[in-house]
């Protein structure tokens, strides 16, 4: 009678055993889908804060405002960690800052000359090329 007892014991310990490790993974499982979840709303505000930096140069805009945003663009750069939300921009089809080749030389030199392809009282039309998760990589801008 006594090993039946104790037989029972160690069989109800481990049934409360298996119940508190169910318990464990389930809340466990919780917590991570809470801390993916708030992670894509982290990228999120990232890119909204991102685009938010490009967006005031919709529209028409001067040339003074193209070089302003070409300024912009270099100093974003230089400070942004994430190469994917890196920018380009395109006057006139002269590239002045390329994300694919920063840091080559190239365009520097075409920033350089800025002030001579780029006069302040010309009017621009603007364009946004977006990657897949929705942060600009390229303005584009055209002489009207």
């Amino acid at each position: 009678m006594e090993n039946a007892s104790n037989a029972l014991l160690i069989a109800g310990a481990v049934l409360l055993a298996m119940l508190v490790i169910g318990v464990a993974m389930t809340m466990f499982n919780y917590l991570i889908t809470v801390v993916d979840d708030s992670g894509g709303q982290l990228d999120a505000a990232l890119i909204r804060s991102h685009n938010e930096e490009f967006t005031k140069y919709d529209g028409t805009v001067m040339g003074s405002d193209v070089k302003s945003c070409i300024s912009t663009i270099l100093s974003y750069n230089k400070n942004i960690a994430q190469a994917e939300i890196k920018v380009s921009i395109c006057v006139d089809s002269l590239y002045y800052v390329d994300r694919e080749l920063l840091g080559s030389g190239i365009v520097e030199e075409n920033t350089i000359n800025m002030s001579n392809n780029i006069k302040s009282y010309y009017q621009y039309t603007s364009k946004f090329d977006y990657s897949n998760n929705g942060a600009i990589t390229k303005v584009t801008f055209t002489k009207i």
